[in-house]
């Protein structure tokens, strides 16, 4: 429960931090914009919800695990890249200037096709990078300290809060009419 509510403390203070850039028409930098994004997302909350929900709610020293934390960041760095992708049609429309492929456009000179196929690159490497860790952290040397049911709970936990969490936001942001113009 502390876990959670830090997240969606984060998670609404950084609505602020991304409302004070929209009212200053100040677009963030590609390194603000993303250190924002990680919690305006709202990855953590729902991985929170779904770690409940599945009844895999990790102890402490679970959650702490350092190949849990690069696959957590990784859901969101995916998740980041997948809505910015599919939204920024609707953004740039709306005069939105803190979308990832835009502050690639910025940062890097690119032309829009370029800077989509960057943060397609990106997207693609934040899930190799996720598979990386999630394939290291359920080999036998990584969780070989570990009790069955802990080393179950944590299969579980990937699968049912992480997998589950990148899957769910892939196929809303394709299916959903919310990110067209």
């Amino acid at each position: 429960m502390q876990r959670s509510a830090a997240h969606w403390s984060s998670y609404l203070d950084h609505h602020v931090h991304e409302a004070r850039s929209r009212q200053a028409d100040a677009p963030m930098s590609l390194s603000t914009y993303l250190r924002v994004r990680r919690h305006t997302i709202g990855v953590a909350p729902v991985i929170d919800l779904a770690e409940r929900l599945s009844s895999c709610v990790l102890p402490d020293h679970l959650y702490a695990l350092p190949h849990l934390s690069i696959m957590r960041e990784m859901t969101k760095t995916f998740i980041i890249c997948d809505n910015d992708i599919v939204s920024l049609d609707k953004d740039a429309a709306l005069g939105e200037r803190n979308n990832l492929v835009l502050c690639l456009e910025r940062k890097h000179g690119l032309s829009r096709p370029e800077a989509i196929q960057k943060a397609l690159r990106h997207r693609s490497e934040a899930l190799d990078l996720f598979t990386g860790a999630h394939r290291d952290l359920l080999g036998a040397t990584a969780t070989s300290h570990l009790d069955p049911a802990e080393r179950d709970l944590l299969r579980r936990y990937c699968t049912e809060a992480l997998q589950t969490t990148i899957r769910g936001a892939h196929d809303w942001h394709h299916a959903s009419t919310r990110y067209r113009v």
